[in-house]
């Protein structure tokens, strides 16, 4: 079986993506991405090629070229940037300049979904690396064909390296080799390319074995999930404060995989040791009040008596990108740095947000990425990226990840900034403190 538009169209059908719908292509000019910009435009989707140039090889200009080249002759715009890359893991670092990218232009053309051209062998890969590492069920999991969150979609899960070639073949795309990917220096070359081959001579049936594994893994998390849940509270992983005493009423086994939840959500770009979250989940159970422990070099979580905290490094307060959600349900009264938030009767007096749905289905929180607001005009509602939002409201840099937002629960949707356009002053709480009026109508 080589891919086709029809069995990409059913793929798209099913996560109501339609033609019309502008997409991001993420094309590095490889074999596996030329494939999927060939089969977008015979398929006739909407699309903006995004292409990084990380400048590590001899060829990395010419390969931009001629990705903007192909680009340019199927009708689609073309967004490209040059990075540098000094020292590290380079892996790591290029993909996560990579990522950054195509969210950029996702936001700048209001693009619904990034598509990247991941296949089987590289959801194996990664598979084989996550355990390697000692990743858990999260790295059983490998690939995903779609992530809510990051808006991702990889439509060519469902073929192999092989498949795509045959494809390129039969098309005659041109493609270029990147000579790094025969670089066994690279973890995920090794396995590709020393590791992989031997497995698959012992085990023939390796990718059906894991693919199951990675099935299971998918619904224990669930379950595992829902178990956290009844303790810390639903949407305890978009939070960024918690009860200290029910977070150690956990067992080591999920206070661990609680950690997970809330790193993999809050912080996306960063990957943990086995060994560094066996040591956050041992430390964090004699936290002395007033002290902290590192989870990266941007973000620490902090214990104040019986509340513990995900917050920012003070020397990456003023970092642009970096947010960190309260995630506070409005059951109670609420009191946000010198906001105090309070809920109101119906149809108060009072100035106030509304609020169509009950309470219980809102939360506040600050910036994540990704997010979206609900915008309400006299020609209809519609949604927009909130970075472009707050851009538009004049909203400076160093504040944008500090406004309070009110979110959807259900939806994940941005329902108003909350600003001080909304807050009073009552007489009887301190000088510096506003009240800001909640009310369900």
């Amino acid at each position: 079986m080589i891919p086709d538009t029809s069995q990409i169209s059913e793929f798209f059908k099913k996560h109501a993506l339609g033609k019309e719908t502008p997409v991001i292509l993420a094309i590095s000019g490889g074999v596996d991405s030329m494939v999927l910009l060939d089969l977008m435009a015979h398929l006739g989707q909407s699309c903006i090629v995004g292409h990084i140039n990380h400048g590590l090889r001899t060829s990395a200009d010419s390969d931009e070229k001629s990705v903007r080249n192909v680009a340019t002759r199927y009708g689609f715009p073309f967004e490209s940037k040059r990075v540098h890359i000094q020292g590290g893991n380079i892996e790591q670092q290029g993909r996560q300049y990579r990522y950054d990218f195509l969210d950029e232009i996702r936001e700048k053309y209001h693009a619904a979904w990034i598509i990247t051209a991941h296949h089987s062998d590289d959801h194996l890969e990664s598979q084989l690396l996550h355990l390697e590492r000692g990743s858990g069920l999260f790295g059983l999991m490998g690939i995903q064909e779609h992530d809510e969150h990051r808006r991702l979609l990889r439509p060519l899960l469902i073929y192999s390296k092989p498949q795509l070639l045959a494809y390129a073949r039969a098309h005659h795309l041109t493609y270029h080799e990147d000579s790094t990917n025969q670089d066994t220096h690279f973890a995920r070359n090794n396995m590709r390319l020393e590791i992989i081959p031997k497995l698959l001579r012992a085990l023939p049936d390796l990718k059906e074995i894991l693919a199951y594994q990675g099935q299971c893994a998918t619904h224990t998390l669930r379950k595992i999930h829902s178990t956290i849940s009844t303790t810390l509270g639903d949407h305890f992983e978009i939070q960024s404060s918690w009860n200290y005493t029910l977070l150690l009423s956990l067992s080591p086994y999920f206070l661990r995989y609680a950690l997970l939840f809330i790193m993999r959500r809050q912080l996306p770009h960063h990957t943990y040791t086995r060994a560094h979250l066996h040591e956050v989940s041992t430390k964090i159970r004699t936290l002395p009040s007033g002290k902290s422990l590192t989870l990266n070099a941007t973000h620490i979580l902090l214990r104040d008596f019986d509340t513990i905290s995900l917050t920012i490094k003070k020397e990456h307060t003023s970092q642009k990108n970096v947010s960190y959600p309260l995630g506070l349900l409005l059951s109670q009264d609420l009191t946000l740095d010198n906001l105090i938030i309070s809920m109101l009767p119906p149809r108060t007096a009072h100035t106030a947000v509304p609020l169509p749905k009950s309470p219980e289905h809102y939360m506040v929180t600050y910036r994540l990425p990704g997010m979206r607001i609900l915008v309400h005009s006299p020609k209809g509602n519609f949604h927009q990226p909130l970075k472009k939002y707050l851009i538009q409201q004049q909203i400076p840099v160093d504040k944008r990840n500090t406004v309070p937002l009110l979110v959807d629960t259900e939806t994940q949707d941005v329902i108003a900034l909350l600003t001080k356009q909304y807050y009073t002053a009552p007489t009887d709480t301190p000088k510096h403190a506003y009240h800001l009026y909640l009310s369900h109508f």
